[in-house]
């Protein structure tokens, strides 16, 4: 019988046979399975079952029960959810020479995303870093300076999300206060501070 499922989940696909306990090979394609983190094989009295685990897009295509005389084969179709922010980027503020860290967390482990400062893709550097962990994905910005304000983006493809990072320069201080000077007329005056 045909199936479709979402990805993430886990998808049962069963036969049954004339004998209890027949020998059955499961296929995909022409690739015959094993049980594995993937894929769990069962078989109970007449009944023999596979089990997909985290389905995935590239899990979709024919499956096949073959018994050495007899063969049935369905089919699995993948709906590919969108991948979501479940927390989005925040704005971040901080001084000239510190680290900025943009937080997010998507909807699914291992989604492709694509960071952008602006229109600019960014890539992995000595300025930029980029971690994920599971469904955590962060943008780390060493040793941050002026020209590094501005809006960054994190793109999954179906959804995106927006955070600022603005740069406080080091207020400039007078660590030593003019001192009065006497000079004659038409003389030049030099003040220091």
């Amino acid at each position: 019988q045909n199936k479709e499922a979402e990805t993430g989940n886990t998808v049962s696909l069963c036969c049954e046979l004339t004998k209890p306990m027949a020998p059955v090979v499961w296929k995909k394609g022409r690739v015959v399975l094993q049980s594995s983190d993937k894929y769990e094989i069962r078989q109970e009295g007449t009944f023999a079952e596979l089990l997909i685990y985290d389905v995935e897009a590239q899990d979709a295509g024919d499956y096949t029960c073959d018994s050495g005389d007899q063969q049935t084969t369905a089919t699995l179709q993948v709906k590919v959810l969108p991948v979501l922010f479940k927390e989005e980027l925040k704005n971040v503020e901080l001084e000239t020479g510190g680290q900025a860290i943009l937080h997010c967390e998507v909807s699914q482990p291992g989604a492709p995303i694509e960071w952008r400062k602006g229109a600019l893709v960014l890539q992995p550097s000595a300025k930029y870093e980029m971690r994920r962990k599971g469904t955590s994905i962060e943008l780390i910005i060493h040793d941050v300076e002026p020209e590094d304000c501005g809006p960054y983006t994190c793109s999954t493809g179906d959804e995106l999300t927006t955070g600022t990072v603005y740069v406080q320069e080091e207020e400039v201080q007078i660590v030593s206060d003019l001192k009065n000077t006497d000079v004659f007329a038409g003389e030049s005056a030099t003040f220091t501070c």
